[in-house]
């Protein structure tokens, strides 16, 4: 049997058991609670929405994929950056809906922004706008856009690459072997839209496709990267066109090369021209001059886009026109005074230094009188009928013959001009490139024996010598042999004597000695202003 202690102890036991069971069962009940509570907000959205980012807590912004670290990439390529927000000494707790932007070289871009998820990750996709400067790195971070307290932990530096690219204008018509080729434009960075690069060589060469001509450079502008050249056209070309090839070698790593071929380009060496007029007008008459200018020896390439002069008999140049695109041409002409055949001439404007010319001649007939109303004849007016007649005859004959006498002093004297721009030019580029006895024979042939024929209707034959129409010039035409015979002789040694061995100076000597051949004839000095 038990004793009472025994029974004391026992109780003492139970007790203890009951409050241990107690606890425990409480420590449970709270520690699942507090599961199922983080398991249920840990799906609810809300939750992540209300984290506390400010008071005590801080968060960063940490770029994760590293590998875009010093990598090189194009302009307008897209980058896809990565990262998360989280506390840093707690990095298992996320900083969710915290909006994120793109930060290159310390200035934000909102454009390109995201609002983290529930674990506080974002992804940014990031075009490289052309205005990053391909010789510099750039800096890549995040940044959260309204949260001061949120900082960049990390950043990125990449490099940018740019692909080049050459836009270029000319002129697109037939051209003349050794004519001049305008070339305007710009070399741009990626594309037509791109800015300009500056101070950029570019190489360029003539090809006929088989042949390729000796290349040569020039820079693009130091400003903006334009293009404006005058370059030449080969002066042996081996075919029918041309094609001109523009390359740029680029900057490598920083900027690609790019490379065009513009053309063909049509060449010719002579032109024909047929003439859509009317062949007889008469004096005073408004006149349509139209044609249509082709290529010699080849009537299937019209000369198009291009500038001609027109000229009038008697008149010299009445002024020019472009072509359109078949080579058609329209020029409107008041018809002077004086009748009988008339020749026109239309003109090719070349910068080769070539003469190319086509004519056609018209017939003026005297214009038709406008006849006054008639009159009615009052018997008082008989007397008048009679007399008036007589009258006017003798004033008539008078008049006839003062004006044929004032004509005649006038022809006489008269003072002679010929369009003298464009030969000017013309004894200038022969002379610049070297061709100085060709230029002085130019002078003789173009510009004398011309201004020789339209004052005294007189041209030079075929089998006259220049000593020979010298000695007609003084004889016939009472020139000062003074004046004209140093010119002649000098242009004969030049020509016959001394072939490829005249200076500049002997140049403007010859040009001296013209000088007052030239005031005899015209009135005017001659000058050159180069």
């Amino acid at each position: 049997m038990m004793s009472e202690r025994e029974n004391v102890e026992k109780n003492d036991w139970g007790i203890i058991l009951i409050i241990f069971l107690l606890v425990l069962s409480s420590f449970f009940l709270f520690f699942g609670n507090v599961i199922s509570t983080y398991k249920i907000n840990k799906n609810n959205p809300s939750y992540e929405d209300n984290v506390n980012l400010s008071g005590s807590l801080d968060f960063v912004v940490n770029l994760t994929n590293f590998q875009l670290n010093n990598t090189r990439h194009y302009h307008n390529s897209i980058l896809k950056i990565e990262g998360r927000v989280y506390e840093p000494t707690s990095p298992n707790n996320p900083g969710s809906g915290v909006n994120i932007a793109i930060v290159i070289n310390s200035i934000m871009d909102e454009t390109y922004s995201n609002i983290t998820d529930t674990n506080g990750e974002f992804e940014i996709y990031y075009q490289i706008p052309e205005l990053l400067n391909v010789y510099s790195e750039h800096k890549i971070e995040a940044d959260s856009i309204d949260n001061p307290d949120i900082e960049p932990n990390n950043y990125f530096m990449i490099n940018v690459s740019a692909n080049s690219h050459i836009d270029v204008s000319y002129i697109d018509s037939p051209y003349l072997p050794g004519e001049e080729f305008d070339l305007t434009g710009y070399l741009k960075y990626n594309d037509q839209n791109g800015n300009g690069i500056s101070n950029a060589p570019i190489t360029y060469y003539w090809t006929n496709g088989t042949f390729d001509w000796s290349s040569d450079s020039f820079s693009t502008a130091s400003t903006d990267g334009s293009i404006s050249e005058s370059l030449f056209l080969p002066s042996n070309p081996h075919s029918a066109q041309l094609f001109l090839n523009l390359s740029y070698m680029g900057d490598f790593p920083n900027i690609n090369s790019t490379n065009i071929l513009i053309g063909p380009f049509d060449i010719f060496h002579n032109i024909s021209c047929t003439w859509n007029i009317i062949n007889e007008t008469s004096e005073g008459q408004d006149y349509t001059i139209r044609g249509q200018i082709w290529a010699k020896n080849n009537p299937s390439l019209k000369i198009y886009n291009r500038r001609a002069n027109f000229y009038y008999e008697g008149e010299g140049l009445i002024g020019g026109t472009t072509t359109d695109s078949n080579g058609n041409f329209t020029f409107s002409y008041s018809i002077p005074s004086g009748t009988g055949n008339r020749t026109i001439s239309v003109q090719l404007v070349n910068t080769a230094g070539v003469f190319l010319s086509n004519q056609t001649l018209i017939f003026i007939t005297v214009s038709n009188p406008v006849l006054p109303n008639p009159l009615i004849i009052t018997p008082f007016q008989w007397f008048f009928i009679i007399g008036i007649p007589i009258i006017i005859g003798v004033i008539a004959a008078l008049g006839i013959y003062g004006y044929l006498y004032y004509k005649k002093e006038i022809s006489a004297s008269r003072l002679v001009n010929i369009p003298l721009e464009g030969k000017i030019r013309n004894l200038k580029i022969l002379k610049d490139s070297g061709r100085i006895e060709e230029a002085l024979s130019y002078l003789f042939n173009a510009i004398y024996v011309e201004l020789v024929a339209a004052k005294f209707g007189r041209k030079r034959n075929a089998n006259e010598t220049i000593r020979d129409f010298a000695i007609i010039s003084v004889q016939d035409f009472r020139l000062d042999p003074a004046k004209i015979y140093p010119f002649i002789q000098k242009i004969e040694q030049i020509i016959y004597a001394q072939p490829f061995k005249i200076t500049e100076e002997e140049f403007y000597k010859t040009i001296e000695l013209f000088s007052p051949v030239y005031y005899q004839l015209t009135g005017y000095n001659f000058v050159l202003n180069f």
